[in-house]
C-alpha cells in the first residue's frame, strides 16, 4: 500500500507542475483569443476542438501504450511536448495560430493521460480506485490553483498576456524532469474485468455531463463581456474553480469507494444547477455557480476514471480509458459548438441547453447505477482487444 501511495503522490506532483503551466495558460485563453480577434462562438469552438483533439488521440495513445507496455515513456513524451506548446502562445499574433498551438497542447495531454492513468490504476489497487484517483486529482488541482494565481499576478502588475505564457513555461519544464525521478516506481497490477454492459451507459452519461459543462474560456468571455469581473480577477475565479475541483475529487473519490456509483448521477445534478447561477448578475451567485461547475468537473476527471478502470482488465486499461475519452471528447466538442452558438442568442439560452443536457446525464447515469447493481463482473468486451 505504501509503495502504491508513493507512486500516486509522485505522479500527483508531476501533474501539479504540469497544471501550473497549462491551467495557468487556459485561465487566460478566453480573453487572449478575444484580444487576438476571436468572438464567443469561435472561442467556444476552439476550446471544444482542443478537447476533441485531445480526447480522440487518447484512444490511439492508450491502445498503443497497452500494446507496447511503454506507459512511462508515453507519459514522459506528453509532458515534454508541453514544454514546447506553452511558450509558443507568447509569440503568436493571430487567433488562428493560437488555436493551432492550443491543439498541440491538447495533443500533448492526450499522449500522456491514458498511460499515466494506467499507472495510477495499478498504484490505487490497495488504496481504492476512488481514493487513489481522487488524491491524484487533488494534487493535480493544487497546480491548477497556483497557475491562474501566477497569471492573475502578472496581469495585475504588467497587463502582459505574453509574459504570462513565458513564465508558465518554467513549471512545464519541471514536470517531465520530476517524472524521470519517479520512473523506478511500479504500480501496474492485474485486475479482474468488469461488466461490458455497464461500460457504454457510463460513457454516455459522462459524455452528456461533459457536453453540458460550458468551457471556462466561454465563461471567462461572459465575465469580461458583462463586466462582472475585471481581467485580472478572472484567473482568480478560475483558481477558485480549480480549488473546488480538488475538494470534489477527494470527497467524491472517497464516497465512490464507500457508497459506490450512486455518487455519479448526483454530480450531474449539481452540474445542472450551475448554469442557472452562472448567468446571474449577482457576483455571489456566479461564484457559487463556478463552485458547482468545478465540483462536477472534478467528478468527471477523477471518479469517472475510477469507475472505468474498475471495469477494465489491466492489459486493456489504456484502451478502455482511450475509448472513454474518445466518446467523452466528441460529446464535449458538440456541446461546445451548441453552447457557443446559444450564447450568441443569449446567456439564458446557453444556460437552458446546459441544464437540459445535465438532466439527460442524470437519467442515463441513474440507469447505469441500477444496471451495475444487477450485473456481475465479466470481461469488458467492447473495449478489449
Amino acid at each position: 500500500m505504501i509503495r502504491g501511495l508513493r507512486l500516486i503522490v509522485l505522479l500527483g506532483f508531476v501533474s501539479l507542475f504540469g497544471d501550473i503551466s497549462y491551467e495557468g495558460a487556459w485561465s487566460i485563453v478566453g480573453p487572449y483569443l478575444a484580444l487576438l480577434g476571436a468572438g464567443p462562438a469561435v472561442i467556444s469552438a476552439v476550446s471544444g476542438a482542443g478537447e476533441l483533439t485531445g480526447q480522440v488521440l487518447r484512444l490511439w495513445s492508450g491502445r498503443w501504450a497497452d500494446r507496447t507496455g511503454g506507459y512511462w515513456w508515453f507519459a514522459f513524451a506528453g509532458y515534454a511536448l508541453n514544454v514546447l506548446a506553452i511558450p509558443l502562445l507568447a509569440v503568436v499574433s493571430d487567433w488562428r495560430w493560437a488555436a493551432a498551438v492550443l491543439m498541440l497542447e491538447r495533443a500533448a495531454k492526450a499522449i500522456r493521460t491514458p498511460a499515466r492513468d494506467v499507472l495510477l490504476a495499478g498504484a490505487s489497487e490497495a488504496t481504492g480506485h476512488g481514493a487513489g484517483f481522487g488524491l491524484h486529482r487533488a494534487l493535480d488541482q493544487i497546480g491548477s490553483v497556483i497557475g491562474p494565481l501566477i497569471a492573475a499576478a502578472i496581469l495585475a502588475a504588467k497587463g502582459d498576456y505574453r509574459l504570462c505564457f513565458l513564465v508558465l513555461a518554467v513549471p512545464a519544464l519541471v514536470a517531465p524532469l520530476l517524472l524521470l525521478g519517479a520512473r523506478g516506481t511500479r504500480g501496474v497490477s492485474e485486475r479482474a474485468g468488469g461488466s461490458a454492459a455497464g461500460f457504454w451507459p457510463l460513457v454516455l452519461g459522462a459524455g452528456l455531463m461533459a457536453a453540458g459543462c460550458a468551457d471556462f474560456p466561454v465563461l471567462a468571455y461572459h465575465f469580461k463581456h458583462t463586466g462582472l469581473f475585471q481581467d485580472s480577477a478572472i484567473p482568480l475565479v478560475y483558481a477558485l474553480a480549480m480549488a473546488s475541483d480538488a475538494v470534489s475529487a477527494l470527497v467524491s473519490g472517497r464516497l465512490f469507494d464507500t457508497l459506490g456509483r450512486v455518487v455519479l448521477p448526483f454530480a450531474a445534478l449539481l452540474a445542472g444547477v450551475a448554469p442557472l447561477l452562472l448567468i446571474s448578475q449577482a457576483a455571489g451567485a456566479v461564484l457559487l455557480g463556478v463552485v458547482f461547475w468545478a465540483a462536477a468537473v472534478g467528478v468527471l476527471e477523477a471518479t469517472m476514471r475510477a469507475a472505468i478502470v474498475e471495469q477494465a482488465p489491466a492489459a486493456a486499461a489504456g484502451g478502455a480509458l482511450g475509448m472513454f475519452h474518445l466518446v467523452y471528447g466528441i460529446m464535449w466538442f458538440l456541446g461546445s459548438l451548441v453552447i457557443g452558438q446559444a450564447y450568441t442568442v443569449s446567456p439564458a439560452a446557453m444556460a437552458g441547453i446546459c441544464t437540459g443536457l445535465e438532466v439527460c446525464a442524470v437519467a442515463v447515469l441513474t440507469y447505469y447505477v441500477r444496471m451495475s447493481r444487477s450485473t456481475r463482473p465479466s470481461s469488458v468486451g467492447p473495449i478489449s482487444r
